[in-house]
C-alpha cells in the first residue's frame, strides 16, 4: 500500500485538507482517468476520506456517484499515478469540479479521453510533497520552483507557495457559482468615457482607411480582439476610439475563449446592460477567493486543451535502417527518452519523456519550404510537427499540428539540422542547406542544449522522428555515404560536433582538449549535455580579474564550480558551471587564485570513481568524477575537496601547445553532481 499523498491532475491541490472540518469538501472528490482492459474510461465520482489511506476505490461506470444510496458497493480500487495497476487498471487523478470545468470548457464536446490519458501519460511526475503531474508550469503559481538547484532543461522541484492569500484562494471550490449571481446584484458604478458623439471620436475619413468599413465590420475587428489589442488599435485609428464605450464589445468579453470566458455562467446572459463595469469588477484584485480559483484552473485548463487538441498527423512512409548499411550512414539525437517496460509502476518516472510513436518520410528530391508547429507544454514551446513542401507543391506533413504556432523557412536542398533540445522534447530546429547556409532557428531555442551531430554535409534521404502524446522527443537521419573520405571525417569527428551543448555550441577557436572521461561519457544518442564556462573571457581578457574559485561539496557529491573576480561584474553564466542551492550542510572550498599577479590555471587532474547503477534510476556511465585538482603556472596546487577519499583512476587533461585554460565543461546528473569534468583553451595574447 502507498502512503503517498496524491494531487490533481489540473489543480495541483491534494485530494484532502486535513484542518477542513467539512466531511463532504470539494478537495475529496474524485474521478480518475484510467486504463482499463476495456480502454480508457472515467470513473464515477469517489470520495477520499483518509489523509494517507493508499487506494482510491469508486465505481467505474462514470454516471455514478459514491453518495447514491441505489448505486451499490464500489468496484473496487484503481492504481493512480505512482502506484501499481490494480486489476489492469492505472490512471490519473482529478477533481470532480476540475473535471466539471474541464467539461465546460469542451462543450458542447466530449472530452477527448483517449488523448488526454496519452498526454498524462507522457508527462512525468513530481514527488516533492504530493505526488502531482509534472506539466512544466507551477500550476498557476501554488507552487515554487527551484531554479538555483537545477537548469532550465532539467526537472524543476517544486515547492508550494507560501503566499497565504493563493494557498486560500487554491482552497476554495471553483465550481461554485454564487458570487457570480451576487456580481450581477449589485449596483454598478459609473465609469466615466468619452460618448461615441463626442467631438474628438468624429473621424475625418481622409486620414484613417478604417473610416470606410460600416460599423458593424468595426464592430466584428473589435470584438475578435483581445481588450489591450482593442486598446492599441485604438491609438492606431480613431474609426475604433469609441468602441471602449460600446456595451457589445465588452459583453464579449465574456463569451468562450475570450478574456472572462472562466465565467461560463455569463456565455448566454440576456438583458444584462453593465458589461463594461462588471469586467472592472472581475479584475483580479477584486475577485472573491473562490472565483480567483476559478480562474487559476480555467488557464490551466485551457492550456491543458491546446495540448489534447492537437491534430496528429498520420504519414509514414519509407523505412529507416537504424545502423550504418553500404551506401546509408545513420544518426539520431535525442531527449532523455525513459523507456517503459511491462511492470513500470511510473514510480521512477520523474524527468524526461515516454516514446509512444514514431514516423519515417522521405525528404523530398527538390525542396521548397520546411516548417515546424509548435506547442507549450508548461512554460517551455516543443516542436510538435514538421512539413516538408517540394518545389511542385507537394505537401508532406507529419506529427502533432495544431496551426497556432508555426515557423517555417524557405529551403532547396536539406543537409544537417542543428537541434535545441531538453529532457523533455526537442525545442527548435535550424535548417542547413548545401553550403551549410544556416535557416532560422525554428522554434524557441533559448535555455536549452544544442547540438549539431545532425549536420551531416551530405543529401539526406530519410528521417525518423520519435513522438509522445504532443511533442517530438526524438530525430534521426539517413543520408547517403559517399565513400572512404565520408567515413574519414566521422571518425574524427570532435566532441563539439556530437555533444549536447548549453548555452551555446562552443566556436571552433576554442580548444576542447578532449582527454577526460567527458569523451567517455558523451553519447550523441543518449542526452547528456555539457555546460561550459569561459571563466578567462574571450581571448582571455578575464584572467587578470581572477581573485580565486569556490568549489561546493555536498557530501561527496561535487555540486558546482565558480570563478570569483575583482574589480568587474561578470555574468554568471562565464563564472558558475554547476546548479546548486546552498544548504546549510553543503561545503564550499576556496582557492585563491592572484590574476591581477599573473597567477592561471595552467593543468588538471581528475580523480574518477565507478558508481553503483543502483543509486541512480536512469542510465548514465561509468566511471564519473569524483574531484579534481587544479594546478597554477606559480606551482601551486590544491585538491577539491582537501581531504582523503576513495577513486579508482587519476587523469591529466594535457591542453593544446601554445594555448592557455580559459574555461570548463562538465557533465551534469540531477542525482551524482557533476559527473565529467574537461578544460577549454585559447591561444591567449600575453
Amino acid at each position: 500500500m502507498s502512503f503517498r499523498v496524491f494531487s490533481c491532475a489540473v489543480c495541483g491541490r491534494p485530494f484532502y485538507e486535513y484542518d477542513d472540518p467539512n466531511p463532504k469538501t470539494w478537495l475529496k472528490n474524485f474521478r480518475i482517468l484510467f486504463s482499463g482492459p476495456n480502454g480508457v474510461s472515467v470513473s464515477g465520482v469517489g470520495q477520499h476520506n483518509e489523509l494517507f489511506l493508499g487506494y482510491f476505490s469508486a465505481h467505474w461506470e462514470y454516471t455514478t456517484r459514491w453518495d447514491n444510496p441505489n448505486t451499490g458497493a464500489l468496484d473496487g480500487p484503481i492504481g493512480v499515478l505512482t502506484q501499481s495497476p490494480i486489476s489492469n487498471r492505472h490512471g490519473f487523478l482529478f477533481h470532480e469540479a476540475c473535471w466539471s470545468l474541464l467539461e465546460k470548457i469542451y462543450q458542447p464536446k466530449p472530452i477527448p479521453w483517449s488523448r488526454l490519458y496519452d498526454v498524462c501519460k507522457s508527462m512525468p511526475l513530481s514527488k516533492r510533497g504530493a505526488v502531482n503531474i509534472s506539466w512544466g508550469h507551477d500550476y498557476g503559481g501554488l507552487l515554487l520552483s527551484d531554479n538555483e538547484s537545477f537548469y532550465p532543461w532539467q526537472r524543476r522541484v517544486f515547492n508550494m507557495s507560501v503566499d497565504r492569500k493563493l494557498r486560500l484562494s487554491a482552497s476554495m471550490d471553483p465550481m461554485c457559482g454564487s458570487n457570480i449571481e451576487q456580481l450581477l446584484h449589485e449596483q454598478p458604478q459609473g465609469i466615466p468615457f468619452m460618448d461615441k458623439d463626442h467631438p474628438t471620436a468624429q473621424v475625418k475619413r481622409s486620414v484613417d482607411v478604417f473610416s470606410r468599413l460600416p460599423p458593424e465590420i468595426r464592430d466584428i475587428i473589435a470584438y475578435s480582439l483581445s481588450v489591450r489589442d482593442a486598446a492599441n488599435l485604438r491609438l492606431a485609428s480613431r474609426s475604433f476610439f469609441s468602441v471602449f464605450a460600446n456595451q457589445q464589445f465588452w459583453a464579449s468579453r465574456f463569451s468562450p475563449d475570450s478574456d472572462r470566458s472562466w465565467l461560463f455562467e455569463l456565455w448566454n446572459k440576456r438583458g444584462y446592460k453593465a458589461w463594461r463595469w462588471l469586467y472592472r469588477r472581475t479584475d483580479d484584485a477584486c475577485l472573491s477567493p473562490a472565483l480567483r480559483n476559478r480562474k487559476r484552473v480555467w488557464k490551466l485548463l485551457e492550456h491543458l486543451r491546446d495540448i489534447v487538441d492537437l491534430q496528429w498527423k498520420e504519414n509514414s512512409q519509407a523505412s529507416i535502417s537504424h545502423v550504418d548499411i553500404p551506401g546509408l550512414k545513420y544518426r539520431k539525437i535525442t531527449a532523455d527518452v525513459r523507456l517503459e517496460t511491462p511492470s513500470d509502476t511510473r514510480h521512477y518516472f520523474d524527468e524526461g519523456c515516454r516514446l509512444l510513436r514514431q514516423q519515417n518520410v522521405t525528404i523530398p528530391p527538390q525542396l521548397s519550404q520546411v516548417a515546424v508547429s509548435t506547442v507549450q507544454v508548461g512554460d517551455i514551446d516543443y516542436v510538435s510537427g514538421m512539413r516538408f513542401v517540394s518545389s511542385e507543391g507537394t505537401v508532406t506533413e507529419f506529427g502533432y499540428w495544431s496551426g497556432k504556432k508555426i515557423y517555417s523557412t524557405d529551403v532547396t536542398s536539406l543537409e544537417g539540422f542543428n537541434v535545441a533540445t531538453g529532457t523533455r522534447g526537442i525545442q527548435a530546429i535550424q535548417i542547413l542547406d548545401e553550403k551549410e547556409h544556416t535557416s532560422q532557428w525554428l522554434g524557441s531555442r533559448d535555455e536549452c542544449p544544442k547540438t549539431r551531430y545532425l549536420v551531416v554535409s551530405k543529401p539526406i534521404r530519410t528521417i525518423e522522428a520519435g513522438f509522445d502524446a504532443c511533442k517530438m522527443i526524438s530525430l534521426a537521419v539517413e543520408y547517403e555515404d559517399l565513400g572512404p573520405i565520408d567515413r574519414s571525417i566521422e571518425q574524427t569527428k570532435s566532441l563539439r560536433d556530437v555533444g549536447y551543448w548549453y548555452p551555446e555550441v562552443p566556436g571552433r577557436d576554442l580548444y576542447l582538449n578532449e582527454y577526460s572521461n567527458v569523451v567517455d561519457t558523451c553519447y550523441p544518442d543518449e542526452h547528456r549535455p555539457l555546460c561550459w564556462i569561459s571563466f578567462g573571457g574571450p581571448g582571455g581578457i578575464y584572467l587578470k580579474y581572477v581573485k580565486g574559485m569556490t568549489i561546493t561539496f555536498r557530501g561527496d557529491i561535487l555540486r558546482c564550480v565558480e570563478f570569483i573576480y575583482e574589480g568587474i561584474d561578470i555574468p554568471i553564466r562565464n563564472r558558475r558551471v554547476g546548479r546548486r542551492a546552498l544548504r546549510g550542510y553543503d561545503k564550499v572550498f576556496y582557492f585563491p587564485i592572484d590574476g591581477p599577479g599573473g597567477e592561471i590555471i595552467d593543468a588538471v587532474e581528475v580523480m574518477l570513481a565507478n558508481v553503483d547503477e543502483n543509486e541512480v534510476h536512469d542510465s548514465f556511465r561509468n566511471p564519473v568524477l569524483k574531484a579534481f585538482r587544479v594546478l597554477t603556472n606559480r606551482g601551486r596546487r590544491h585538491l577539491q575537496p582537501p581531504l582523503s577519499f576513495v577513486y579508482d583512476e587519476l587523469k591529466v587533461i594535457k591542453i593544446a601547445p601554445g594555448t592557455t585554460i580559459t574555461g570548463f565543461y562538465v557533465g551534469q546528473h540531477p542525482s551524482l553532481g557533476l559527473t565529467s569534468l574537461g578544460v577549454i583553451s585559447e591561444v591567449v595574447k600575453r
